[in-house]
């Protein structure tokens, strides 16, 4: 059976394909493009049912008006009205985000551990789950990127052709160079302080999961990472899909 999970963020959109719960395909939307950027269209004549997490309400209304555009029979469904075996009671209500709540319940679910989740989204966030399915809080920190380019001298430097690599190099030529490898060694240091931090708060047989788009720089300098699961949220909405909906 084939699904699509929607994973709205601040500044992108993520579209994830399954077919027989294994994740085939993943597209990226700019959230702010949604009404315009039709590209996600390609997945909707392949799929009968869609499950969205949002921490963007404006942006939801928009891309289920699309889909329901696009074709009336597409069942879709929102994670915010799902009722799930999850319980997140102990945070202020309702105020958890939907994808850190996807996450947690993929880890909770699926690997059945004690799990703490490290985002590296627009924002960067840290959740702990308990393998028995609770949700004991965690921190949300500004996002690497926007905390860079906060800055104005940052955002002369590298206005124009911005990439990063995944390679980090200490030896800049360059003040554009030296902005991004700088930005790098800033963050690889500041996880590796946070998650030996967390391992102490929580214990040491909680296990780290590494997600988000930005994941791919970093896992493989993270000696502290035991998962890398970079599509975290989109599994967890699909598992949602096939427990609640599908079961």
């Amino acid at each position: 059976m084939n699904s699509l999970a929607c994973d709205i963020g601040n500044s992108f959109t993520k579209f994830g394909f399954f077919k027989d719960n294994n994740l085939i395909m993943v597209m990226n939307v700019k959230t702010k493009d949604l009404s315009k950027d039709e590209r996600y269209f390609f997945f909707l004549e392949r799929v009968k049912d869609i499950i969205i997490s949002s921490v963007v309400p404006k942006a939801k209304e928009i891309l289920i008006s699309k889909i329901k555009g696009f074709n009336k029979k597409i069942n879709i469904y929102s994670l915010a009205d799902l009722k799930i075996d999850f319980d997140y009671s102990l945070y202020e209500k309702n105020k958890l985000g939907e994808d850190r709540i996807a996450s947690c319940y993929y880890v909770y679910k699926f690997y059945k551990k004690n799990g703490i989740v490290c985002d590296l989204g627009s924002a960067t966030t840290f959740s702990c789950v308990k393998k028995e399915g609770v949700f004991i809080g965690g921190l949300i920190l500004p996002g690497i990127l926007s905390s860079y380019f906060s800055l104005a001298q940052v955002k002369r430097i590298v206005k124009d052709n911005f990439v990063i690599d995944r390679k980090i190099e200490g030896l800049a030529l360059s003040p554009k160079k030296a902005v991004l490898e700088g930005m790098k060694f800033f963050v690889l240091e500041g996880l590796s302080f946070l998650i030996k931090k967390y391992k102490n708060m929580v214990g040491k047989d909680f296990k780290v999961f590494l997600t988000g788009g930005l994941s791919f720089i970093f896992h493989r300098y993270l000696k502290e990472i035991d998962y890398f699961e970079p599509y975290l949220s989109l599994k967890g909405l699909n598992l949602i899909l096939k427990e609640v909906l599908w079961d």
